[in-house]
């Protein structure tokens, strides 16, 4: 009885993050308000600049319900005190992220994406954020390098996953995922 209300509570607090999903997907889009939408959506103006982040930039369109993310070049490390360019990298994070949530919506797992508009851009569906970073190394770099004291380059001997709670004020402090339980973030 003690776990289903553990996951009762979990389920209550992920759903704050949730967004609803009856619009997710341009085929959801097209099903519900026909092929109109698809020419809505193809010609969706981008507006002014709701956010920027280390990677990326959200922006307004004609629909309040959707916005663009435009995948910017910029790199950073050890929580943005170190940055730098690395030309072709907002394609790169578009095309895999946008590859993730195929992944995702193939498998039957709702997601925000729409629809891909180019290389750098996607319309997704206006959500709030789960503020937590998961970050996956095949590498050593960065702070890995630095905390453990491990040369930058070095081939990991599998796959290591970090959590970080994102807040900048903060500087997203490193989280277990017992914290992550317990913060409701998954």
């Amino acid at each position: 009885a003690q776990t289903a209300k553990v996951l009762e509570a979990r389920q209550k607090n992920r759903s704050r993050y949730l967004p609803s999903f009856d619009r997710c997907t341009i085929y959801n889009v097209i099903n519900k308000y026909g092929t109109a939408a698809e020419e809505r959506i193809n010609k969706m103006e981008k507006k002014e600049q709701l956010y920027e982040g280390k990677a990326k930039k959200v922006f307004a369109t004609d629909d309040p319900d959707l916005v663009i993310v435009s995948y910017k070049d910029d790199a950073t490390a050890f929580n943005g005190l170190k940055k730098g360019t690395i030309s072709g990298k907002g394609v790169i994070n578009n095309k895999m992220t946008n590859y993730m949530f195929g992944l995702l919506e193939k498998a039957g797992v709702p997601t925000h994406l729409v629809k891909e508009l180019n290389d750098r851009e996607t319309l997704v569906k206006k959500v709030s954020i789960v503020p937590l970073e998961v970050i996956v190394r095949n590498v050593a770099a960065g702070s890995f390098s630095k905390k453990l004291g491990i040369e930058e380059g070095t081939k990991l001997l599998c796959p290591t996953l970090e959590f970080s709670y994102k807040n900048d004020d903060l500087g997203d402090p490193f989280i277990n995922d017992y914290y992550a339980l317990a913060l409701g973030l998954a």
